[in-house]
């Protein structure tokens, strides 16, 4: 479903990722450990379209990642991203806003954005934020848990 095939990224003369071979499977769940600076990040935004590797191919469904935005709308509609840091992904002051952010971006009826929305919350445990709007206490007070939980529910309905 998604892979990598020789991939090469480099930031000015330092390269990170170097000839990076990786194929991961439909359903299944990949975690990516490593010390700080080894590539991580990198390799996700590669992975996600956001960044282009110099050499090699990021895959989808066997076929080399179409760059174009038809392309990475199909890609972004079956796999989503959660940010290190909740707070590059946080858009709106309201966690149910936030989460159909991505959806209404593709198209996806009101109807379905809600029960999306509310089987996120669920997933995450995190439907109490239903009853408190973020704005209602500053998002840097909230604890990291709390925000990585509203980064992860925000990425699931696109999955």
């Amino acid at each position: 479903m998604l892979a990598t095939t020789d991939l090469w990224f480099r930031y000015q003369d330092e390269p990170v990722l170097k000839g990076l071979t990786l194929d991961f499977s439909r359903h299944a769940v990949t975690g990516l450990v490593g010390a700080n600076g080894c590539g991580k990040s990198t390799l996700f935004m590669n992975l996600s379209g956001l960044l282009r590797p110099q050499r090699g191919a990021v895959l989808w469904q066997g076929e080399a990642l179409n760059y174009s935005k038809r392309g990475l709308l199909a890609l972004r509609q079956q796999v989503a991203t959660v940010f290190q840091d909740p707070d590059q992904q946080i858009f709106y002051t309201d966690i149910d806003s936030d989460i159909a952010f991505s959806l209404r971006n593709l198209g996806v009826a009101e109807e379905e954005i809600a029960r999306r929305v509310d089987e996120a919350l669920t997933l995450v445990d995190a439907q109490g934020f239903r009853q408190q709007p973020i704005v209602s206490q500053p998002w840097a007070e909230k604890t990291g848990g709390d925000r990585r939980g509203a980064g992860a529910a925000g990425a699931l309905p696109a999955a």
